[in-house]
């Protein structure tokens, strides 16, 4: 994949300031133990959906990084290697499969996770 020209993830959400007890911004942004040590971006609190925006900009580097893992899972299983080759990576057919289901249960696990992200639940 190509080198990374954004502010590496994990990436979380939280209000940034309140006046009055009302959430007036949602930022984004890296955390260092309980701190925000890198503030991505600000989002004014003034329409419905400024919390749900501020989720998915947070869960951006995690899909970016299921979308390369699934690129590299369906390059590795798409192509038809030579005899020579299978003999290199797996042995048998049995590791082949195993290792096929392997790579889609971590697929599945990191999207669930990537989802709730967004959702704003905890985990999948």
């Amino acid at each position: 994949m190509s080198e990374v020209k954004h502010t590496q993830g994990p990436w979380e959400y939280d209000w940034g300031q309140k006046r009055d007890g009302v959430v007036e911004n949602w930022i984004v942004g890296q955390v260092d133990g309980d701190e925000f040590s890198n503030v991505i971006v600000s989002i004014a609190n003034d329409y419905d959906d400024a919390e749900n925006t501020a989720r998915l900009i947070a869960a951006a580097p995690d899909m970016k990084s299921l979308a390369e893992k699934a690129v590299n899972a369906a390059s590795f299983y798409s192509v038809e290697p030579s005899d020579d080759e299978r003999s290199q990576w797996l042995e048998t057919t049995e590791e082949y499969v195993a290792s096929l289901e392997m790579a889609l249960d971590e697929l599945e696990y990191d999207a669930k996770k990537a989802i709730a992200k967004v959702e704003g639940k905890t985990d999948a």
